[in-house]
């Protein structure tokens, strides 16, 4: 009895501190102060992906033959970029039409990917976007000013750039 007790105590313990809220009812960490890095990153080639974005691709896809993928990695890695500058805005709207290029990319890398390997790719190019605790933070703020929100299905005939 003893235990079971102390076991749930702990587990309460532990969703309380989860959901404990700080600076304007935001559950995710402060942003690392530190950082040197904007937030928006270093695109020299000015197409819309950060440059150590751009490296990645080209190391996850590095044959000639994989332009077509490449190309949906890039649309992609600008939708995960246009959420993080989204959630740094604090702005719904923003976030909206952040989501319609991510959601738009996130098709087209489906397309490009009919084996099942758009989910890793996803993944990496997600995970890349979001490399230091302010872009974090950012994409965890985009996320919560979409919470709550219905979204319909947009079946793009050609959801490629």
């Amino acid at each position: 009895m003893k235990r079971t007790f102390l076991i749930a105590f702990a587990c309460l313990s532990i969703a309380l501190v989860g959901c404990e809220s700080k600076g304007g009812g935001s559950s995710a960490p402060p942003p690392d102060q530190g950082s040197k890095e904007p937030l928006e990153g270093i695109d020299s080639d000015n197409n819309g992906v950060r440059d150590d974005i751009e490296k990645a691709i080209l190391e996850f896809a590095p044959d000639p033959e994989q332009e077509e993928q490449r190309s949906a990695l890039r649309q992609i890695a600008k939708g995960f970029q246009a959420s993080v500058l989204a959630g740094d805005s604090n702005d719904t709207q923003e976030a909206l039409k952040a989501w319609e290029t991510l959601s738009k990319g996130l098709n087209c890398l489906s397309e490009k990917y009919p084996d099942g390997g758009e989910r890793t790719a996803s993944i990496l190019i997600e995970t890349a976007t979001t490399n230091t605790d302010e872009r974090l933070f950012a994409y965890w703020r985009f996320n919560e000013l979409l919470s709550g929100q219905i979204f319909e299905y947009n079946d793009d005939s050609n959801p490629c750039d």
